[in-house]
């Protein structure tokens, strides 16, 4: 990966920084940076999630955990004071590294207890957030893609295909309507992406960090 100068300034990666591809996230492009400043994780963000409201969020949570004493990446503000350097048609983000082992499986009921408490204290510590969020982009939107599928399935009735799929159709229909939260519960912010490999193991698989 050629990284753009005007990158490598910004985040003051040196002139020759190590690189590392980092493979397991399926949004950004994320890349591990060994340079003479320290290592940091460098990310050229995906197009539907580089605007400035979204970096603004990302600096407000980060800092917030920070000050909670949270293991999670803080937000590497760029030399211009940025969160985000625009390169050659390009957004990019820097934050702190981590180390830790990743996994992309639970293996024992131990693991998963592990994951579980840490995305506890992570939910604690954003249970006082004082800020509102900026970025109006809602990602997990369930009622609405549900409300979507129940459409589509409408104009699609006398398909052909249909009996194939008819008792899926209304599994989907008659079950999850009644999984969907309640409409008043009260706001909280959570950690909308809580898959395992979104947790930081040391050797003894116990959860260091988000």
């Amino acid at each position: 990966m050629v990284i753009p100068a005007l990158v490598k300034r910004e985040f003051r990666l040196g002139s020759k920084p190590r690189v590392t591809a980092i493979s397991i996230g399926l949004i950004h492009q994320t890349y591990r940076i060994n340079s003479t400043e320290g290592t940091l994780i460098l990310q050229r963000l995906h197009p539907v999630l580089a605007g400035q409201d979204i970096a603004a969020d990302f600096l407000a949570v980060t800092e917030h955990l920070k000050a909670k004493a949270f293991p999670a990446p803080v937000c590497r503000r760029s030399v211009s004071g940025d969160v985000l350097v625009h390169a050659n048609g390009s957004v990019w983000r820097a934050q702190t590294f981590l180390s830790g082992v990743t996994h992309t499986k639970v293996t024992t009921p131990a693991m998963a207890d592990e994951a579980a408490a840490i995305y506890a204290r992570f939910h604690l510590a954003m249970n006082d957030f004082p800020n509102r969020f900026r970025a109006k982009k809602l990602l997990h939107d369930t009622p609405k893609v549900l409300r979507i599928f129940e459409k589509i399935m409408k104009q699609h009735t006398k398909s052909q295909l249909m009996p194939e799929v008819s008792r899926d159709v209304d599994l989907v229909r008659c079950k999850l309507r009644a999984h969907l939260l309640p409409d008043d519960l009260p706001l909280r912010v959570i950690h909308g992406y809580p898959k395992i490999s979104n947790v930081l193991f040391d050797r003894r698989l116990r959860a260091t960090c988000i």
